[in-house]
């Protein structure tokens, strides 16, 4: 179970991270911040992918 809340609150966060990435388009090019915002969203998005790995192999691991 708190593998699940976990995973929701890492999609969330990956989520807001690409929203904002979206709206502030032009602002962060206008500003040369594009690899900073890379940087971030590709951390959100392993922290992302670990927590669902880790929910799917204990999902699969209690089945067996």
């Amino acid at each position: 179970l708190q593998g699940d809340w976990s995973s929701d609150v890492c999609s969330s966060d990956l989520n807001t991270v690409a929203q904002e990435n979206l709206a502030g388009v032009r602002t962060v090019k206008s500003f040369a911040r594009e690899p900073y915002e890379i940087k971030k969203f590709r951390k959100h998005n392993q922290k992302y992918c670990r927590s669902e790995e880790r929910r799917v192999g204990k999902e699969c691991r209690s089945r067996w």
